[in-house]
């Protein structure tokens, strides 16, 4: 895929020369292998390592399989969420506490 069209997606080209070398993206710059790399992205934006877009983007990769990905990536990103919130909590409580002085 020329830089050009990795620009136009927001892909970065090492990335795709990656997956491309995997056998993920196909040979060619077409429909399907613009889908796929727009999908590639999305995966990349949400969280996914390397190792796991490569899992749900083979061929045959089987739709039991991609949910089970994004499943433990959401359970994660719920657990970061969740700290996150105790942190904020924690705040808010100082912050009450330092007003009542």
């Amino acid at each position: 895929m020329n830089c050009d069209k990795c620009k136009q997606y927001g892909l970065d080209p090492k990335k795709v020369e990656f997956f491309k070398r995997k056998g993920i993206l196909g040979e060619g710059e077409g429909d399907e292998t613009l889908r796929r790399a727009a999908m590639l992205s999305w995966l990349e934006e949400i969280g996914l390592d390397e190792e796991e877009i490569v899992r749900w983007l083979s061929p045959g990769a089987e739709k039991k399989e991609q949910m089970r990905i994004l499943r433990r990536l959401r359970s994660a990103l719920l657990d970061e969420l969740h700290d996150v919130q105790k942190r904020i909590d924690k705040t808010d409580c100082l912050l009450y506490a330092l007003s009542q002085d």
